[in-house]
């Protein structure tokens, strides 16, 4: 059976017996397994044996993927742990070998748009794989800073220049304008855009605001995928005589 290496579960068996109760870590395990539609196969707490080592015996009934499923279960329960810079580095290795949260139907149909959208723009592709990264590891300032370098080289690539996305509203507008769009849309649409690039430089370009939680983390994201939608089928159309 493949296991996590013995450092990184000591590390994460540490760092949940801090902020769980003995009964917590015993009922998320289980809710966990349940979810995952396997047998954990482990004893309740022993009476005198320590919360960590009661995590690490849990750990060490799982192959390693269920093992890394546990570690996020664990910390989607806690936002302690989700801030914990220790923890996000963790997640953020983790992500590259394996696929550390479970998707939704509609979460996996996006994925395979996105690839598809951004086929043709391959420094966009990599920078929205990033974010996905970022984001299942809590760090969300990275998140939001690799959607908009995103958008932003897709916009480059899009108009043929060097300009960031606050300084592309000219060329933006006389693009939109040679596919015939009503002005109209054209101004709704850039605003979208213009308010998208005020967001980022003022909560989350330098330092992540306070203000934003995860739930305005995840609407941004949103706008970046609705915004790259447009764009990228917009381009496929012949300009317009």
């Amino acid at each position: 059976m493949k296991s996590l290496d013995n450092a990184t579960l000591s590390f994460i068996s540490g760092k949940v017996a801090e902020v769980f109760s003995g009964s917590d870590i015993s009922s998320l395990a289980g809710e966990y397994c349940v979810i995952s539609g396997i047998s954990g196969g482990y004893r309740p707490q022993g009476r005198y044996e320590s919360k960590q080592n009661f995590v690490q015996r849990i750990f060490a009934n799982l192959e390693d993927s269920y093992q890394v499923g546990l570690i996020q279960y664990f910390v989607n329960q806690s936002p302690s742990l989700q801030s914990d810079m220790t923890v996000q580095q963790l997640l953020a290795r983790l992500s590259q070998e394996f696929d550390i949260l479970p998707k939704t139907l509609q979460e996996q149909e996006r994925t395979k748009e996105i690839e598809v959208l951004l086929g043709s723009y391959p420094g966009s592709l990599d920078l929205w794989n990033r974010v996905m990264a970022c984001r299942q590891s809590h760090q969300y300032r990275e998140c939001l800073d690799n959607a908009r370098l995103c958008l932003e080289l897709l916009l480059k690539n899009i108009l043929s220049n060097n300009k960031s996305i606050e300084n592309q509203k000219t060329e933006f507008c006389t693009w939109l304008g040679t596919k015939s769009v009503p002005n109209e849309v054209v101004n709704m649409i850039w605003k979208s855009i213009d308010d998208y690039a005020r967001i980022q430089n003022q909560h989350a370009k330098h330092a992540l605001s306070e203000k934003l939680l995860p739930i305005e983390v995840d609407f941004i994201l949103d706008e970046t995928y609705t915004i790259i939608k447009y764009l990228t089928n917009k381009s496929k159309e012949l300009p317009h005589e």
